[in-house]
């Protein structure tokens, strides 16, 4: 979606990682520990993907397509994402997605630490870098803040996508259904309902419509490449890899 003709430039996308600390932790996580979906207590893999984006602060775009890289360095969903025997710890995953996006590596390595022996084996030392217990501290407050039903119990109801009109005009944090691809249509529609006058939003509002064949979105950017692509609000509340946190 952020990639769709217009989107990036007409709404103001953040993200945010499932993880708890202190009360109402997952599983057997200690109170000064942290917890988030479907990784060990501590979150290795939600603290590396933090420091990958904010280390030296990433714009939205490149935060998702570094999570893009990220989560299919970890999450064997098909032979296409991980084609290797063994999968690379969060650290060596970090640093493929940040050279593979020709970015600096050595501040998110100072933010995140050092792994080093057999991470999924559990023969391993870590050394944690402060910042990114820094960073997991101020994303676990931001969580149990903002995502009320997610504050205790085993389900982290994640992902979620969060919208917001910039004026205001509707309550914040009106949670989208994110179920199939009618679904992603109608988030798309909401986005323009809210303001984006994204060149995309020619195409979606006509989605539903059965005798509708339509534009490509390229096309449509193509006939209409000067848009006043005013900002509306987002929030992405994903999973942290390896269920990542939008």
């Amino acid at each position: 979606m952020l990639l769709a003709p217009g989107i990036a430039e007409a709404v103001d996308f953040t993200v945010h990682p499932a993880i708890r600390n202190g009360t109402g932790q997952a599983g057997d996580c200690a109170k000064d520990s942290f917890s988030c979906p479907d990784e060990d207590c501590g979150c290795p893999y939600t603290r590396w993907a933090l420091c990958g984006m904010l280390a030296a602060p990433l714009p939205v775009d490149l935060q998702v397509r570094f999570l893009t890289c990220y989560d299919s360095q970890n999450i064997p969903f098909s032979s296409d994402w991980v084609t290797y025997d063994e999968m690379p710890n969060p650290m060596q995953a970090a640093q493929q997605c940040i050279e593979d996006l020709n970015l600096d590596w050595a501040p998110v390595q100072t933010c995140g630490g050092n792994i080093t022996g057999d991470f999924a084996s559990g023969n391993y030392t870590e050394v944690i870098g402060e910042q990114s217990i820094v960073l997991a501290t101020e994303a676990s407050t931001y969580f149990y803040d903002t995502f009320f039903k997610a504050r205790t119990g085993v389900k982290f109801y994640v992902p979620n996508v969060y919208l917001t009109p910039a004026d205001k005009s509707i309550d914040d944090n009106v949670e989208q259904n994110l179920n199939n691809l009618v679904d992603m249509w109608n988030l798309t529609k909401t986005l323009c309902n809210y303001g984006a006058n994204a060149s995309i939003c020619s195409v979606a509002q006509q989605a539903a419509n059965p005798n509708w064949f339509g534009d490509s979105p390229r096309e449509i950017e193509d006939k209409h490449p000067k848009h006043d692509h005013t900002k509306v609000g987002g929030h992405h509340g994903l999973l942290t890899s390896p269920d990542l946190v939008i």
